[in-house]
Formats: structure tokens, sequence, C-alpha cells
């Protein structure tokens, strides 16, 4: 039974997808936000490249469960074995791979060892959260633009936004048969900051509550 709610949720996610296009910053969150709606947890391999000074990378495992259970594993360089899980609650855990991994620890939310290399928490790392961030952000458009182009055998689409905020800038690449953004640029004075780029993702892949837990 739960195998066949999860075809029928992939179903309609795709069957949304698909009917959807991209023409101002508001049609773009909103589409974002319906094909989530038809998401009920994923899995993917996330790199993040900052280069606001020296060039830094962080690669990470991600699992989300709806509500909003999130587990993070960082595959280095940066923080390399640590693993960091919230819970609907917002009870954050902790532990580092390897010889210590029994001792695990609950961490304060403002904890600054859950913040990424671009300075986002890791609260914001589910595409949830991100969609969220990006609603606020962009009420402050100034310009956007937007293109459907083909790159390696994908359908996507190539939006640039334009605004008065925090970034002067964000440049997304969407899978236009999923709608789900598989990276995003973002600008501070027309120079490129920050890069997340999102692979291997899996929709549904029927994660368990007990894998956020410990």
């Amino acid at each position: 039974m739960e195998k066949l709610l999860l075809i029928f949720l992939f179903s309609c996610f795709l069957c949304i997808a698909q009917t959807q296009s991209c023409n101002n910053p508001q049609e773009l969150i909103s589409n974002l936000e319906q094909s989530f709606s038809s998401v009920s947890g994923y899995s993917c391999k996330m790199k993040i490249t900052s280069f606001e000074k020296d060039k830094e990378e962080q690669n990470q495992i991600v699992w989300f469960l709806k509500p909003s259970y999130l587990k993070v594993e960082q595959l280095g360089p940066f923080k390399k074995g640590a693993i960091a899980a919230i819970q609907p609650n917002g009870k954050v855990r902790g532990y580092y791979k390897g010889f210590f991994s029994f001792f695990k620890v609950t961490l304060n939310k403002n904890d600054p060892r859950l913040i990424s290399i671009t300075g986002d928490h890791i609260r914001d790392t589910d595409y949830g959260s991100m969609i969220e961030r990006l609603k606020k952000e962009m009420q402050n458009v100034v310009s956007f633009h937007c293109d459907t182009i083909t790159e390696n055998g994908i359908n996507m689409i190539k939006a640039d936004a334009n605004l008065k905020g925090s970034f002067d800038r964000y440049r997304f690449y969407i899978d236009k048969d999923k709608w789900i953004i598989f990276k995003m640029e973002r600008f501070k004075n027309n120079s490129l900051v920050h890069k997340i780029e999102w692979e291997d993702i899996v929709l549904n892949p029927g994660l368990d509550e007990k894998l956020f837990v410990f």
C-alpha cells in the first residue's frame, strides 16, 4: 500500500511539473512550491562552493522526510565525518563518524557548528526551507529573465533574478521535467560568491523516521 502511495505521489509530481512555466519570480516560486508539495521525502548529494575569500568546498549527503526531519553528513573537506540531524520538534543531534561515533550530543540550534561555508544554517538545507527563503528574497526583484534550454540531455530552465538584498543576483538551473533546482548561483557586486549543486536526487525513497533519531 505504501509503495502504491509513493508511485501515485510521484506520478502527480510529474504531471504537475510538466505543465509548469516560468514567466516571473512569483511564478517561479509558486511552481517550486507546487512540485515540492507532492514530495514526501528525498535524498541527494550537495556540492557547495564559496568564492567569497579563498575558494572553499563543502560536500554533503542530505536526507529529508516531511514534515521536517533532516539529516546531513559531511563528506569533506569541510568538517568531514560530521553528522547532524534535526527533528520536527527542533531538537538537533550530532556526532562524528569514526572512533568517537558513540559520542552523540544535543546541540543548541544556534550552535556555530551548524553553519555552512556560505553562512547558511543547516535548517535551511532542505528544499522546503530554501523555497521559503527564496520567497522572501524574490520580493525584492528588480529584473527577471528566464530561458528554456537543453544541456547534456536535460531539459532545463535557466532563470536570472536581479534584486536588492543580501545578494544582488540569483541564477537558477531547474530540471524542467521534475521542476527541481539542481544548481543555484548567488552573486554580490556582479561576482559569483556561492555555487550550490544537487546531484543523485532520489524523490520519495521511503525513508524511515528512525534514520533521523540517534
